[in-house]
């Protein structure tokens, strides 16, 4: 039978309150504000990386859609010898067809040809005859058409220059072009839609071997 001697040493044995040799301490607030800002940079770095895949994704899927619509026009224009053009804006562009009685474009009226906007983190720019085409000029321009909707002059505008930036033609020919799709202010990360005028219009990938 314990004695009380016994249950005092017992009781001395475990005191209470005292720490355990060897558990783990907590983390100092030092520590804890390191871990935090580790994890913000991990998140800032992902989060940046799958927006920048998000907007070359949009551009890879302008970029193809334009290229193919390019060609379902050059198709239209020679099998209904309609001459065909493409008015282009830094924000978006329109597809035109040419009316030899009134001597005006009008725009195309087949939904698939409908006026586009791009998003606003895509411009494009166009190179024609190896000369870059300033948005608007010589008169052109979706804001500069009439009230019946149509571009007015011949397939020459005053200085000799099509109303449509690229021109369509009846024989399946199209003007030798070189249209860029990517971010405002950044070409190295542009899509580059290109023909020589015979060929099919390919899109190429930013940094592609032209």
């Amino acid at each position: 039978m314990p004695t009380s001697a016994t249950r005092r040493a017992r009781a001395r044995a475990r005191p209470a309150g005292r720490a355990v040799p060897g558990r783990m301490r907590g983390f100092t607030l030092l520590e804890l504000l390191i871990v935090i800002v580790l994890i913000a940079i991990i998140m800032a770095v992902t989060v940046a990386g799958m927006g920048n895949r998000g907007g070359d994704a949009a551009a890879e899927e302008e970029a193809q859609r334009l290229a193919a619509l390019i060609e379902l026009a050059r198709d239209r224009a020679e099998s209904s010898a309609e001459e065909w053009g493409l008015d282009v804006e830094q924000d978006g562009y329109a597809f035109l067809v040419y009316e030899p009685r009134t001597q005006r474009w009008h725009p195309a009226q087949d939904e698939r040809f409908r006026e586009r906007t791009l998003p606003d983190a895509l411009q494009l720019g166009v190179e024609v005859d190896a000369r870059e085409v300033q948005d608007g000029a010589a008169g052109r321009g979706r804001a500069n058409r009439d009230d019946a909707g149509g571009l007015a002059g011949g397939t020459g505008g005053a200085d000799g220059a099509s109303l449509a930036d690229i021109q369509l033609l009846t024989s399946g020919e199209a003007s030798q072009f070189v249209l860029r799709l990517g971010p405002p202010g950044a070409p190295e990360l542009a899509w580059a839609l290109r023909t020589d005028g015979l060929a099919m219009v390919r899109a190429s990938a930013p940094g592609a071997v032209r």
